[in-house]
């Protein structure tokens, strides 16, 4: 992308309307598949047995086909109306950007129905923990993206406007080729699915009672994406782009790590929750808690001391030295959220698994609230004072993750009882304790200008190698100093992985 497109208003407009058919499938679809397909298919399998489970799979699969398919094509007639949700504040400031994300969303609006049916095949894969093929999805996605992206030059050279159709075309042809290389997966199940719609279907009703709250969790949570993509663009013509740039190093150590654990460990924490076992819940959150935020503190750490070089790595065709400072200077704040977003993420699965989620979504949009009005106040789009602009953003998702998961971590001890937090919390200061003195050579280096520039990909990549594999090697003997129980896990791993060697 930073290649064929780089950091520019068209790269904004594909970044906006991108985004928009994940948001729409999120809010129609995305909090029953989630959050309660999962808890409930494993609760009908434990309490009427597998042929009241499929037959469950089979009603909202059949449902999901319906909908989700009749609202891709409205999206595509009203593509002008909802890309407004995501430009409203530069409807005249950006007319440009606006027309070409409509174009693009046009395009894209299929991806609704992709992004539905390859969610309810993979939460169904988790629920028998089959996790290979719903994580390599997104692998085959980005592959068939990166031809696209790799091609658009070439193309636009002959002819824009077909260039900017064979981008569309090849970035909903991802989405799609991520659904179906799940199939054959499901298929081995052997698990008789139909094509049935039972609308009176009790299993169906407790799902739908169960989605409200969610349904309200993912509304608050699109509307906070609306209005920083609007924010974001009113700040500049190329805000949503720089953002987006940005997201892709925030949320890499998050989808690594912390994704893959909570998507195992839900299965683990619902079947937990079915079979009322408390002790066994508690201490998957432990785990969950204690597991995600080893690994997000000092990958957080890193990637604000690497930040430039990390920018770096997009230094290619139409991606400037002056796009890289931009992008860098955002991640670096941003990356202080990281852990609050983690464990925070982390704790709306666990309140998932409980299948209790109405005080969670209470909190959860007074915080919204609050993390909006920030965007506005310290973004300057109030127009009262200059604020910081899309630093301000990055700043405010910080100070709102960081209120939302200490409010949430002592909800879940009135929910379940004590598991722990004290210890945690001493043992999460211990990591950052660790991952600063890891950083704290490159960091000084940095303070005292001895930061290479991002002159190459080639001497940005040697740069995030060399100091990311010290920070992470250090933080590994400082936590044995600390004596951090998670070593023997990481000790484990290596001995394994020298032993397969």
């Amino acid at each position: 992308m930073a290649f064929a497109l780089g950091n520019t208003l068209l790269t904004s407009a594909y970044s906006v309307a991108n985004n928009l058919p994940n948001q729409i499938f999120e809010l129609l679809a995305g909090g029953i598949i989630s959050s309660v397909f999962l808890p409930m298919y494993l609760s009908e399998r434990e309490k009427e047995g597998q042929a009241a489970a499929s037959d469950f799979a089979s009603n909202l699969f059949s449902i999901g086909l319906v909908v989700l398919g009749a609202v891709s094509l409205l999206a595509t007639l009203f593509a002008p109306q909802l890309v407004f949700t995501q430009t409203f504040l530069s409807q005249d400031l950006e007319p440009e950007a606006v027309r070409m994300a409509g174009f693009f969303f046009r395009y894209f609006a299929i991806q609704v129905l992709f992004y539905g049916m390859g969610g309810l095949m993979s939460s169904l894969l988790n629920a028998h923990r089959e996790f290979f093929w719903p994580m390599a999805g997104p692998i085959f996605n980005n592959l068939v993206v990166i031809v696209t992206m790799f091609s658009y030059p070439f193309v636009s050279n002959a002819n824009t406007e077909l260039a900017r159709i064979c981008l569309a075309i090849g970035t909903t042809l991802g989405v799609a080729v991520s659904f179906a290389v799940q199939i054959p997966a499901l298929l081995r199940l052997r698990i008789p699915l139909r094509f049935h719609i039972r609308l009176r279907d009790q299993a169906l009703k407790e799902s739908l009672a169960m989605a409200l709250p969610v349904s309200a969790f993912v509304m608050i949570n699109l509307i906070v994406a609306s209005v920083l993509n609007a924010v974001a663009l009113k700040t500049s013509a190329t805000g949503p782009a720089t953002i987006q740039y940005a997201w892709l190093w925030y949320q890499l150590p998050y989808g690594l790590i912390a994704v893959a654990l909570s998507t195992a460990l839900f299965t683990e924490m619902a079947e937990a929750s079915a079979a009322t076992d408390l002790e066994k819940l508690r201490d998957n959150v432990r785990i969950g808690l204690r597991n995600t935020l080893f690994f997000i503190v000092p990958l957080a750490v890193a990637i604000i001391v690497l930040a430039k070089p990390l920018a770096g790595l997009y230094h290619a065709g139409e991606f400037t030295e002056h796009d890289v400072s931009i992008v860098s200077q955002v991640l670096r704040v941003w990356c202080i959220a990281l852990p609050f977003f983690a464990g925070y993420r982390f704790l709306y699965r666990v309140f998932s698994s409980l299948r209790d989620l109405k005080l969670f979504i209470v909190i959860d949009f007074v915080g919204r609230i609050v993390q909006i009005t920030l965007y506005i106040l310290l973004s300057g789009g109030a127009g009262r004072w200059p604020g910081w602009g899309l630093i301000g953003l990055a700043l405010t998702d910080a100070i709102a993750h960081f209120i939302l998961l200490v409010a949430m971590l002592l909800l879940l001890r009135t929910k379940i009882g004590q598991f722990g937090l004290s210890q945690i919390v001493i043992d999460i200061l211990k990591y950052i304790v660790a991952a600063l003195v890891a950083a704290s050579l490159p960091l000084l280096l940095s303070l005292l200008g001895f930061e290479p520039r991002a002159a190459s990909i080639a001497t940005s990549f040697i740069t995030v190698l060399a100091w990311g594999s010290y920070i992470l090697v250090i933080y590994y003997f400082v936590c044995r100093v600390l004596r951090l129980t998670e070593i023997e896990m990481i000790n484990s791993l290596l001995s394994r992985l020298f032993r397969r060697t």
